[in-house]
């Protein structure tokens, strides 16, 4: 996969963006993100839709969650999984799909442990970084889903200190 430069936005493509925006909520269609880059050369539906959702839309909360906020999450994760993060946020309402996916996993999940770790989580976690690297979300995926991939990286530096 071949890496792109980053680089800021220009305020003419924020108007490219906004003009293409505004032309779907009028006519009443859904934001297809992949259609909406076509009008943006050099930008993924990814960097539009983040765009979007993080500058430009006006109406995305930013900084900590209030408990409402976390109400209405963990009922939109009851209802639409944790597959369709476009559903749950529009469910929230005042937060993008990547701030409610971020809040879940590292956050709300039921699933998260929040125990201090065991010798035997240790060993798991070292053997893990042995084979993987500091590959944190492959870590959490294949050896320790209970645990985040924040805690992974805050323990192993934790180990590293001892």
């Amino acid at each position: 996969m071949e890496s792109r430069v980053r680089r800021s936005w220009t305020a003419k493509e924020d108007a490219l963006l906004r003009r293409s925006v505004q032309k779907e909520l009028d006519n009443k269609r859904p934001l297809l993100w992949r259609e909406l880059a076509k009008h943006i050369p050099g930008r993924s539906n990814k960097d539009c839709r983040k765009r979007w959702w993080n500058s430009l839309a006006g109406s995305t909360a930013k900084g900590a969650w209030s408990p409402e906020e976390d109400r209405r999450l963990i009922e939109a994760v009851e209802k639409y999984g944790t597959n369709n993060w476009m559903k749950v946020a529009g469910a929230v309402g005042t937060r993008c799909g990547d701030q409610c996916s971020g809040h879940w996993r590292h956050v709300l999940n039921p699933n998260i442990n929040y125990c201090d770790w065991t010798p035997e989580e240790d060993k798991r976690l070292l053997d893990a970084i042995r084979i993987y690297g500091t590959n944190w979300s492959t870590i959490a995926s294949f050896h320790t889903p209970e645990r985040t991939t924040l805690a992974l990286k805050n323990q192993y530096w934790k180990l590293r200190q001892r």
